[in-house]
């Protein structure tokens, strides 16, 4: 998934899994709708023109983001702004085996930043 702007690129993807190695039941392409980032002004004032944060969400049953959990911080805003992007992000839920939604967490969630 690849979002334009102005400012910036950002790339959502998952780190490195597939949709059957998805943890919870929740598929590698869990993500449904995808939200234009901003590029974080502390990174633009610095001078960075790229970063990668890795970040994984609870997604509850109606594909709402909970709650984000930063598991790597490159600093510089990114990961600031990249919880911010992911926690309004519409997600598709897990599903148990007769098929109901329950409260899950993604994969890894790799949040590219490039200008």
């Amino acid at each position: 998934m690849l979002i334009r702007r102005a400012r910036g690129l950002l790339l959502l993807s998952v780190a490195g899994l597939t949709a059957c190695s998805a943890p919870a039941g929740l598929a590698a392409d869990a993500l449904t709708k995808a939200k234009e980032c901003e590029f974080p002004p502390e990174a633009t004032q610095k001078g960075i023109d790229s970063a990668v944060a890795t970040l994984q969400v609870t997604v509850a049953p109606n594909g709402v983001a909970l709650g984000v959990r930063i598991l790597d911080d490159p600093g510089s805003g990114f990961a600031r702004v990249a919880a911010r992007c992911v926690m309004e992000q519409i997600y598709t839920p897990a599903l148990d085996k007769h098929g109901t939604p329950y409260t899950a967490e993604t994969p890894p969630l790799n949040v590219r930043f490039m200008r």
